[in-house]
């Protein structure tokens, strides 16, 4: 008997020409284990078309929904021009129906491969153009030795009026899930939820309230347990909900509709 609920990937990079696993094979296993809403996100303008081409190959098959974010991920914005704007807006223009964010973007300060304040300009251009286009964001945000990424992005989501999204894979502090539920953004969790050791972490993560979670893999990376160490995919979004739901003395079925519900609502084109 088939299950009454479903899950969500929402956020994957399964459309890049270096994901080593086959799509036929990737989409089935998804939708063999209930996971059959997927967005997968572009990382720069070659990889969001690409994203694109992949979507409008693969939409609807085995039963999966599949959708593309569009975006440059911060440590590619070393050459973002206005040019690179137009361009992606004519790649919603063109694909309005399969577009249903702007993503991944953010800051990355983890390393020092592009100035911060580049990154902070391109940043505001990228939310400008989810603004423009009524278009959630999927963003990477993540502090490191180069500095506190934080401090840089809650000024910049302050600026614009209607900014709404995903904190990707977030892993931070308390202090900062505070401000994303004040900002009422949504927080995505991901494989790191069943291999952590951190018990800080551990704490972030308990006091997620389940409506502003949504699941994501970030395939090809973080595979969650028991995949560790092979090539994440879709298919590995139902042992994230299952652990979720063992630790909040939760079933499947309560985790995977309010997740999927959290998901269809922050990103209407997965509906």
């Amino acid at each position: 008997m088939a299950n009454s609920w479903t899950l969500c990937d929402t956020h994957c990079h399964i459309h890049d020409d270096d994901y080593p696993l086959p799509a036929d094979e990737v989409l089935q296993s998804a939708t063999d284990s209930a996971v059959r809403r997927i967005l997968t996100m572009g990382s720069d303008l070659t990889s969001s078309q690409q994203a694109i081409n992949y979507v409008r190959k693969y939409d609807g098959q085995y039963g999966a929904t599949v959708r593309v974010g569009v975006g440059v991920y911060p440590q590619n914005t070393a050459n973002l021009t206005h040019r690179t704007i137009a361009e992606l807006q004519n790649l919603i223009d063109d694909n309005h129906s399969l577009v249903a964010a702007i993503g991944e973007i953010g800051l990355d300060y983890y390393y020092d491969t592009v100035p911060r304040q580049q990154q902070i300009n391109a940043l505001e251009q990228l939310i400008q153009l989810a603004i423009d286009n009524n278009l959630p964001m999927s963003f990477h945000v993540r502090s490191g030795e180069f500095g506190d990424a934080f401090a840089d992005f809650w000024p910049i989501i302050n600026n614009f009026s209607g900014a709404r999204g995903v904190l990707h894979s977030f892993t931070d502090s308390l202090v900062n899930l505070d401000k994303v539920l004040q900002a009422r953004l949504y927080v995505g969790v991901n494989g790191i939820l069943t291999f952590n050791r951190d018990s800080q972490l551990a704490e972030v993560y308990q006091a997620m309230p389940l409506e502003r979670i949504v699941l994501e893999t970030d395939a090809p990376y973080l595979a969650p347990k028991p995949y560790r160490g092979k090539v994440d995919q879709p298919a590995y979004i139902r042992p994230i909900a299952e652990y979720l739901a063992d630790q909040r003395n939760m079933t499947i079925d309560e985790v995977a509709r309010q997740t999927t519900a959290n998901a269809v609502r922050i990103y209407p084109a997965l509906a």
